[in-house]
């Protein structure tokens, strides 16, 4: 994966990351590890979403 596309699944993490916290859907998170895990695989990124909510959630 080259730097700008690597650029772009970061910053669009992050956006979507802010915007759960900003409308208060923490209250969510195996919600949130799909949603997330819909954006990785956009990438060809396969993770699981046991996976996604130990890195993003600290389970």
């Amino acid at each position: 994966m080259n730097f700008f596309k690597r650029l772009k699944l970061k910053l669009e993490i992050k956006l979507f990351l802010y915007l759960c916290h900003k409308y208060h859907l923490e209250r969510y998170p195996i919600w949130i590890a799909y949603r997330l895990q819909e954006i990785y695989k956009r990438y060809g990124i396969e993770k699981s979403i046991e996976e996604l909510l130990k890195i993003h959630f600290k389970f």
